[in-house]
């Protein structure tokens, strides 16, 4: 996976966790809700590491999810109404 890509407007989005940007790990309640008592240190590790990854183009706010399929980040736009 690279480690930045260039988003329509512009801007240079980077993937890498260590360049602090706007990168999210997405873990549904629907996962949470499936974890047994106690949560432990290993439940949530594996939890984020299953999780959806998305990052935010710090330009123009365009929030990209990651396709497994596709191997690349995909652009989400986000519809009012």
């Amino acid at each position: 996976m690279a480690s930045k890509f260039l988003c329509d407007c512009g801007y240079q989005v980077r993937t890498n966790s260590f360049e602090d940007h706007s990168i999210y790990s997405l873990i549904t309640s629907n996962d949470i809700d499936a974890v047994k008592e106690p949560i432990t240190e290993n439940v949530l590790s594996n939890l984020w590491f299953n999780s959806q990854r998305m990052v935010e183009c710090r330009g123009c706010g365009t929030l990209y999810l990651w396709d497994k399929e596709a191997k690349k980040y995909i652009a989400k736009k986000i519809v009012n109404g």
